[in-house]
């Protein structure tokens, strides 16, 4: 067994984004029409039809442009469910709509009503009663310091005995009292809800800056946390995660209505993916795993060293999912796989490491090399390349692949490790390479040098897929994120992340998210293009693949792998 330790250094790329500093349970007063203006989208069960085969969608499901939605997986549950006829109670302090915006948006068919709670709502012993009677099938209380502890606990004993679930924040605070209320509550049957960030990571370095999306909590093992879910990126809402969780539990109700509150929770909770994050609790700081070499299956050293829970999953909840893994459904590749598998093309992989025995690796590899100090036997390598090859196979199951490993001791710019990742486009352009898959971190998109080897390697016909590529330049893809897009000037190509080629549970969350996963999607639809018409330049391949994608709203642009396919064969004079 190999071991390494999964640190930032040794991702493929690193990422930042702006978010709000404000504090984890205050709201922008100004933020519920923002919320409702940006994240309502229509439910793919309305945008068109879709095709069935039992549980499973065949037909494309388009994400929607937002980071949450694709993180629980919604559009494929709202291709089923969108929770008509169920009715919400969001009960809080005051009268502000955001919380009930954001179960709308999970929601869009429910009924949400705001329930206000003052000190005289507080003391009244029929507020269970009033809800349950005007037909409410959910409850969520945002802020647990709303009620006094016993009026918090009265109430969801209530709720709970007149078949309302009760959804609240898994506090992530160390504060003693905060810890055994929610205990209190888990015990009365409600839906506790807890946060992750970006990355999916519940505990983070204790660095982070924005403590609205820093959940680092030596005492997370002492919450009986049912389920975790992502905090809006933009405004880092610690009330999102518990109104994501009550807007799922709401399309639980409409599938069965019967169900009684455990029986809900309980779908959510099987539902949901179970992953773990390798981090010391004591620290926040990614600790060693072991990798085998040739299954690449990870494992941590002791449990002590990890946190074991389970990501909300809105599809997974209402027993629905695509007929294959969802980032190649909305890539539209089955359709696309009915005309070309990518055979006959070549794809250079530039990373940090490569398990070569990998049974879905080794039948396509048509070459490898290596450049600086480091080679395919150094147990130090890791996993990177691994996942990114894997992930380009699955847009491309035909193509052939050239891994190649990249190395140094400088990892700045102007660096030997820059200079060797050069190498490694010009090689591409030494095999006369259809494509490059690259997936390396912004820093480096400062040395000129590796600058000058990507633009001569798209002047020599290699189509080049780097995101941090830092100006557009024809032939060459900056791939993006589904949700991210809006963020900048113009339109990018969207794809998805957080959606590898395993089973749920198989992968640390560590690797699960970034712009890493994007490259190899967008090499892989490059490598179709190339097979359906041999005679085509990069900038027309990159041409093809923007005037063919989907736009979804926000600047994003959704390939369709199956249409530039098209359009490549007609390009060539084929039939379609």
């Amino acid at each position: 067994m190999n071991s390494r330790v999964l640190s930032s250094s040794m991702i493929g790329l690193c990422l930042c984004y702006a978010t709000s500093c404000m504090p984890p349970n205050q709201v922008d007063p100004n933020f519920s029409q923002a919320v409702k203006r940006e994240w309502t989208r229509p439910p793919t069960k309305d945008a068109g039809p879709v095709e069935w085969k039992g549980s499973k969608v065949v037909s494309r499901v388009l994400p929607y442009p937002d980071f949450v939605s694709l993180f629980i997986r919604l559009p494929i549950a709202h291709a089923a469910v969108t929770g008509k006829g169920v009715k919400v109670a969001v009960v809080q302090g005051g009268s502000d709509k955001t919380t009930a915006v954001l179960v709308e948006n999970i929601a869009p068919g429910a009924e949400v009503v705001v329930v206000p709670c003052g000190a005289k709502e507080a003391g009244d012993a029929r507020l269970g009663e009033r809800l349950a009677d005007s037909g409410c099938r959910v409850a969520i209380v945002p802020d647990l310091a709303v009620l006094s502890e016993p009026a918090l606990l009265e109430l969801a004993r209530d709720l709970t005995a007149r078949r309302v679930l009760v959804v609240v924040p898994s506090d992530l605070s160390e504060e003693r009292a905060a810890i055994e209320r929610v205990n209190k509550l888990h015990a009365l049957g409600a839906l506790t809800v807890g946060r992750v960030n970006r990355q999916s990571m519940v505990m983070v370095e204790s660095s982070e800056r924005d403590e609205a999306v820093k959940p680092l909590n030596r005492q997370i093992r002492t919450f009986p946390t049912d389920v975790f879910s992502a905090v809006d990126p933009m405004r880092g809402l610690a009330i999102g995660p518990a109104a994501t969780a009550a807007g799922v539990a709401t399309l639980v109700i409409e599938k069965w209505p019967a169900l009684a509150p455990a029986e809900i929770s309980q779908k959510i909770i099987a539902g949901a993916r179970a992953v773990w994050q390798g981090t010391a609790i004591e620290s926040g700081r990614w600790t060693d795993v072991s990798v085998d070499p040739v299954t690449t299956r990870y494992q941590p050293r002791n449990e002590q060293s990890v946190f074991r829970f389970r990501a909300l999953d809105a599809a997974g909840a209402v027993g629905v999912d695509t007929e294959v893994p969802w980032f190649l459904n909305m890539l539209n590749c089955p359709k696309a796989w009915e005309i070309t598998r990518g055979a006959g093309t070549l794809v250079v992989v530039t990373d940090q490491g490569f398990h070569l025995k990998h049974p879905e690796l080794a039948p396509h590899i048509q070459a490898t090399n290596h450049f600086g100090p480091m080679n395919f036997n150094e147990p130090k390598q890791n996993f990177h390349g691994t996942d990114m090859s894997r992930i380009l196979l699955a847009v491309a199951p035909a193509a052939r692949i050239v891994p190649v490993l990249c190395s140094g001791k400088s990892h700045g710019a102007g660096g030997d490790l820059a200079g060797n990742m050069a190498r490694s486009f010009q090689y591409a352009v030494q095999l006369k390479a259809d494509a490059v898959s690259s997936s390396w971190a912004g820093w480096f998109n400062k040395d000129e040098k590796l600058l000058g080897a990507v633009r001569d390697a798209v002047d020599h016909g290699v189509v080049v897929s780097w995101f941090h590529y830092p100006r557009p330049y024809p032939g060459l893809l900056r791939s993006s994120f589904t949700y991210a897009a809006g963020w900048d000037s113009g339109q990018e190509l969207g794809f998805a992340d957080r959606f590898l080629t395993d089973p749920p549970g198989f992968h640390p969350v560590e690797i699960e998210a970034g712009l890493s996963g994007t490259a190899p999607q967008a090499a892989g639809i490059a490598a179709l293009v190339k097979s359906a018409n041999p005679k085509l330049a990069p900038k027309e391949i990159e041409a093809l693949i923007y005037e063919q994608a989907t736009p979804i709203g926000g600047g994003v642009l959704v390939p369709d792998a199956h249409k530039a396919v098209l359009a490549a064969k007609q390009k060539a004079g084929g039939k379609t």
